[in-house]
């Protein structure tokens, strides 16, 4: 079997057997330290930075592969994290810890840069690793490749998959009669000698509304075509309940 193809299955076996630290209510989910990074390029989005995703003081957290390492040589278009990146050889790749994303947690966004030789196409493939509660793998799917020009600029959104993340909770029924909060309002006898409680509006102020389900994630970048620089990987943490 050649080199290459082993290599992709053992990788591929490494990460279904991982575990990540669960990030329980870990930004993003709780939306501390939003920023809007990517306004120089139309989108005001608030975002916020994964765990360690700035690589200025190195990586701690992340799994690096195939001899991914992070160095001097930043992101030029931020000055706050210009001083190192994370750089991937071709077929190198890098994980990030995991992360708490929520329904409200819709894209991610990163910079790259390129460091092959000149006319070289690269790409860094990116896939979403969903995980368990105890932090193991539960699936991985593929999100898309990012170019990588010559230049530091940032990529396009890239989708997290929300249909992966779990469905609202259904809001439990009342005991006194009153299921779901939904029904006309309206009480009065039933014809049988005890009165309807009827349902009420839905709008019962002591019943908290559902929350938003949130799930674990890390993100997984591999060079294809050549060396890349990463830096700066956000989160989009914004609340659409």
């Amino acid at each position: 079997m050649p080199k290459f193809v082993t290599g992709v299955i053992a990788s591929t076996a490494l990460l279904g057997a991982a575990l990540f630290a669960p990030a329980a209510q870990a930004a993003p989910c709780d939306g501390v330290g939003t920023q809007q990074p990517f306004l120089t390029w139309h989108d005001s989005a608030d975002y916020v930075l994964v765990d360690g995703g700035d690589f200025e003081t190195g990586a701690a957290g992340w799994t690096l592969e195939g001899g991914a390492t992070t160095g001097p040589g930043g992101n030029s278009l931020r000055p706050e994290s210009s001083a190192n990146s994370l750089s991937l050889p071709g077929g190198a790749s890098a994980t990030s810890p995991a992360i708490c994303v929520s329904k409200g947690n819709p894209t991610a966004r990163l910079f790259t840069q390129s460091s092959a030789l000149a006319k070289v196409k690269t790409k860094v493939k990116v896939q979403v690793v969903y995980l368990n509660a105890d932090g193991s793998v539960r699936k991985v799917k593929k999100a898309g490749d990012l170019k990588a020009g010559r230049a530091w600029s940032p990529t396009r959104k890239f989708s997290l998959a929300q249909g992966q993340f779990g469905a609202h909770p259904k809001p439990p029924d009342d005991p006194n009669g009153q299921a779901n909060g939904q029904g006309n309002g309206n009480a009065g006898g039933n014809g049988n000698g005890t009165i309807d409680p009827g349902t009420g509006s839905g709008d019962d102020p002591t019943v908290a509304p559902p929350e938003a389900p949130s799930a674990q994630i890390a993100l997984r970048f591999t060079a294809r075509g050549g060396a890349v620089r990463i830096d700066d990987v956000f989160v989009d943490p914004r609340l659409r309940l």
